[in-house]
């Protein structure tokens, strides 16, 4: 039996099918999403946190590929010149590049414990908006303890040392200037810079393994770090962000030990370019990678930001809510825009709720 073949008017729900085919089609300009509209991600703070997050590796991790990679240089290395200001283009592309990729860092880092003090926030709010939002608005938590969370302890592991990475590249540029330069000991120097470097390594090393963790559990520690040996973590966004994460940790964490052996090497000596270029180059583009992975999770994604600390059995199990309480009672929406964590989503739920959505 077949239908009649005159036509009619598009329905909403025919319509709506339509713009997803549409959307299906332009899915490699879906990825950057990030850059094409990045107002998009702040009209939730746990969208705009985890954007700031994504950002903050994506940029820092620029600055500090351009900061390491310039220094093994011979052109740039040898222009170097102690305590004569900002002059050379050492002073400049490694100095200055450097510390400013610190900063950047730091905020992404900061904002990580933040999220991590909020994995219930989502939760409260959908019971406040199902309450027709009655009572005292759920409020999101700058700081709280949460010693058997992972991600807590990752996030105030990164913190720390984003901190002494500050205090070890602001010192290494102000050091560089006549009047600082002669106003404290070589030992001071060493403390305030090159042991900086030294201790804030292994906590980044640290934080990765939270992180890890916190995706997979204990059997993270080697099925997440070293390659993806489960055919499921292949093409899974979530563990290569975790993966190069971890192992920007790691170089950071050898480099610093390096520098703290060798610290009397100056810049244009071979070893050192080696050293900087291997550690601290690679380090820096295994973050700027998983800055970039984040980036491209939040765009793709079809459901509401989740806070990064949530581990894996919390965020099937908790509605998506409206942080902004403008979709009504209930809290949730399907048509929220793309966005998802960038740590430690579980990748496998968006196939299990596609292949729902088409039966």
């Amino acid at each position: 039996m077949k239908l009649a073949s005159h036509s009619k008017p598009a329905s909403s729900v025919d319509q709506k099918s339509v713009g997803n085919n549409k959307r299906e089609r332009t899915g490699f300009l879906r990825a950057f999403d990030w850059i094409i509209r990045p107002w998009h991600y702040f009209n939730t703070i746990p969208r705009a946190v985890a954007y700031l997050i994504a950002g903050s590796g994506f940029y820092g991790g620029a600055l500090f590929v351009i900061g390491s990679f310039a220094g093994c240089s011979p052109a740039v290395a040898n222009s170097f010149v102690g305590g004569d200001g900002l002059r050379t283009q050492y002073d400049w592309l490694v100095l200055f590049i450097f510390m400013l990729g610190t900063y950047f860092f730091t905020v992404g880092c900061t904002l990580l414990f933040v999220d991590a003090n909020n994995a219930n926030y989502p939760a409260q709010m959908a019971a406040w908006n199902a309450n027709r939002r009655q009572g005292k608005r759920p409020r999101y938590h700058i700081i709280g303890f949460h010693p058997k969370s992972y991600a807590w302890w990752g996030g105030l592991s990164y913190t720390i040392g984003a901190v002494q990475y500050n205090i070890a590249a602001t010192t290494g540029l102000a050091d560089n200037f006549p009047r600082v330069y002669n106003s404290w000991s070589a030992d001071t120097y060493k403390w305030a810079s090159t042991v900086m470097y030294t201790w804030g390594g292994p906590f980044f090393m640290i934080s990765g393994c939270c992180y890890v963790l916190l995706d997979m559990g204990i059997p993270g520690i080697w099925l997440g770090t070293i390659l993806p040996f489960r055919k499921q973590d292949r093409f899974r966004l979530t563990w290569w962000t975790n993966w190069w994460n971890f192992w920007g940790g790691v170089l950071f964490c050898v480099g610093g030990v390096f520098l703290n052996y060798y610290p009397n090497i100056i810049p244009f000596h071979p070893t050192y370019q080696i050293e900087n270029g291997i550690n601290y180059g690679g380090g820096s583009f295994c973050f700027f990678m998983s800055g970039l992975l984040m980036y491209i999770q939040m765009s793709i994604r079809d459901e509401d930001t989740l806070p990064l600390s949530l581990p894996p059995q919390q965020r099937d199990s908790i509605s998506r809510p409206s942080m902004t309480g403008d979709v009504g009672p209930t809290g949730t929406t399907a048509s929220q825009p793309p966005l998802a964590s960038g740590l430690h989503r579980d990748d496998s739920a968006r196939a299990t709720k596609g292949a729902t959505s088409t039966q």
